[in-house]
């Protein structure tokens, strides 16, 4: 996995805050009172005890990696006294699961400016171009609303952010329907120069008063399916979700994963997506193993890999994957139905740069995984590296659904990572184990990803409980 440079977290902090500045006592920029005003006042009729639940997603793209954060926020009216009207807004801290807070004041008679607003929503930007407003629908919910859209660029030292949000005066605590924030550049990805992405993504979840339920899901409802979505990334509805555009070359039905450049052009002796169906799907197991000296540390995760669509003889595959902080990262690749993929490209399906694929063997083999032996083919290639040396092993079957793979074994040996002294050698191991697999909802071999999830989260807080087949060993 590739690790993004100082710049990419350095923005995905700003992303992160909530705030127009670090510290919450410092005021709103004085220009913002002169700023485009709302094209109405969401707190014209705010209630005390008014309140709406807001869906959030966060997603960086560098190069074919992807990280997505979903979280969700509330804003509630704490008082309103005469004209003034204060809001709390609520979310949970996603490194410490702390539920932190930040007020605002509005006015009952004066329409806030864009500027002030959209900090209760966390849009730190303001215009620096014209603002535009404009009548125009938004789903949310399963429910077409009419909004007014607002949107506008925000442009600082080089740096553009693309705005947009819809309100509606119908719900309550804000008015918020939906907004997106857009944002590209380039930054470091290890020694390439990668296009990064940052998207943000808000969807209303539900909204009441005085302690009822009038549109939606209570606040308890959107925290339970937010922890559900964590462990079963397969299932966030596509309404909350930022769509990636896939890594390959759509002009190309068959195109090799970005920078691949290898010169070995064997092909996979079958083409596992031959037959894919949208909602195809195969969980795993994963174990590494690092040994740095005489210390050893192991890790499980879980990793999925979803069919998202077919159309017109390709296949769009995601790799759902949890960091060790538990965060989701996705991954997007297109395959044909038509012609089985090189082994460059299908390598980034199990943690490999395509580009550096050499020494390819293909031989027949058997492979027993959950007390079945399934006849494979058994694919060996080396990854070529001036600071390791890398050969994996990936077992594959075409009765697995999603991408054929039964187990996957990589050995990694050298000098890896930054700061090791000269000389210190690292091996890594990771081992991917078929799990389950199926299509849509419906299970047909195995685990769900669900209940691999809670495997998974269970073994690592008693490892030797860990069924030793599934272990990375020696």
């Amino acid at each position: 996995m590739r690790i993004l440079s100082t710049a990419a977290v350095l923005l995905l902090s700003l992303l992160l805050r909530t705030s127009v500045a670090d510290d919450p006592k410092k005021e709103p920029d004085p220009a913002a009172a002169t700023g485009t005003k709302l094209p109405f006042n969401p707190f014209k009729n705010a209630v005390k005890s008014d309140l709406a639940q807001v869906y959030e997603t966060l997603k960086v793209r560098a190069g074919s990696d992807s990280k997505t954060v979903l979280n969700s926020y509330g804003t509630i009216v704490e008082s309103v006294e005469g004209d003034e009207v204060k809001v709390t807004k609520m979310w949970k801290d996603q490194r410490t699961g702390n539920v932190l807070g930040q007020h605002f004041t509005f006015s009952k008679t004066e329409m806030p400016t864009v500027e002030e607003f959209l900090t209760l929503i966390g849009v730190p930007w303001p215009p620096t171009k014209g603002v535009k407003i404009e009548d125009e629908k938004r789903s949310a919910g399963g429910r077409e609303w009419d909004c007014k859209k607002i949107s506008y660029d925000s442009e600082k030292d080089g740096t553009v952010f693309h705005v947009k949000v819809w309100l509606s005066p119908l719900t309550r605590a804000g008015g918020i329907i939906g907004g997106t924030v857009e944002h590209e550049g380039q930054v470091k990805v290890g020694a390439d120069d990668k296009l990064m992405r940052i998207s943000k993504k808000f969807v209303l979840a539900g909204y009441g008063g005085s302690g009822k339920l009038e549109w939606g899901k209570t606040p308890a409802q959107v925290t339970s399916e937010t922890k559900v979505w964590g462990e079963d990334p397969t299932s966030v509805p596509k309404e909350i979700l930022i769509e990636d555009a896939p890594v390959n070359d759509e002009t190309s039905t068959h195109a090799p994963a970005s920078g691949t450049n290898s010169t070995d052009s064997t092909r996979l002796p079958f083409n596992p997506f031959a037959k894919a169906v949208k909602g195809d799907w195969v969980t795993f197991y994963e174990s590494l193993r690092v040994k740095a000296g005489t210390e050893v540390r192991t890790q499980l995760f879980d990793y999925t890999i979803l069919v998202d669509s077919v159309d017109k003889g390709k296949v769009n595959v995601v790799k759902i994957r949890k960091d060790l902080q538990g965060e989701v990262h996705t991954w997007n690749l297109i395959f044909s139905t038509k012609e089985a993929p090189t082994v460059a490209e299908f390598a980034p399906l199990v943690g490999h740069d395509g580009s550096r694929v050499k020494s390819v063997v293909v031989a027949d083999d058997k492979r027993e995984v959950g007390g079945t032996e399934l006849v494979c083919k058994k694919l060996s290639f080396e990854v070529e590296s001036k600071d390791n040396e890398t050969s994996v092993t990936v077992w594959l079957s075409p009765l697995v659904k999603a991408a054929g793979i039964v187990v996957s074994r990589t050995e990694l040996k050298g000098e890896v990572g930054t700061g090791t002294p000269q000389g210190f050698k690292t091996d890594v191991r990771v081992k991917l184990s078929v799990a389950g697999y199926g299509a849509v909802e419906k299970l047909d071999w195995g685990k769900s990803t669900r209940d691999v999830a809670q495997d998974v989260k269970r073994w690592n807080k008693d490892p030797d409980a860990t069924p030793k087949e599934l272990l990375a060993g020696d």
